[in-house]
C-alpha cells in the first residue's frame, strides 16, 4: 500500500512540474500578429474578444508610451475605439507580420498610421 501511494504521489509531482515547466515557457512568448488579428477581428461579434483586444490594444500603448519617452506614434482624440479597425485592415495588408510577434507588429502599425507632427 505504502509503495503505491509513494508511487501516485511521484507521479503527480512529474505531471506538475512539467506543467509548471510548459507554463513557465509559454509565459514568456507573447501574442503574435495572427493572435492579435483574431481577437480585434472577433471584437464585433464576441464581447469578450472585443474587451480582450482593447485590452491588448491598451497595455501595448501605454506601456510604449510610458517606457519610449521619444514617441514613435501620437494618437489622436477617439483613435484608440477605432484602432480594432486599422488593426484588421493592417494586418491583412502585411501578412508577412502574422507569425512575427503582436507587440512588433503594432509598434510598426502605430507608427505608419499615426506619425506624430513635429
Amino acid at each position: 500500500m505504502k509503495i503505491h501511494k509513494l508511487a501516485a504521489i511521484t507521479a503527480i509531482t512529474a505531471v506538475l512540474a512539467a506543467s509548471v515547466a510548459s507554463a513557465s515557457t509559454n509565459e514568456r512568448m507573447s501574442q503574435t500578429g495572427e493572435n492579435l488579428l483574431r481577437m480585434c477581428n472577433g471584437a464585433d461579434k464576441v464581447k469578450m474578444l472585443g474587451m480582450m483586444c482593447h485590452s491588448y490594444l491598451n497595455g501595448y500603448i501605454d506601456t510604449a508610451q510610458y517606457y519610449d519617452k521619444g514617441g514613435h506614434f501620437c494618437l489622436g482624440e477617439g483613435d484608440k475605439q477605432r484602432l480594432p479597425v486599422v488593426v484588421i485592415t493592417w494586418m491583412h495588408a502585411h501578412p508577412d507580420h502574422f507569425s512575427k510577434p503582436a507587440p512588433e507588429a503594432l509598434g510598426k502599425l502605430l507608427a505608419e498610421n499615426y506619425p506624430c507632427r513635429k
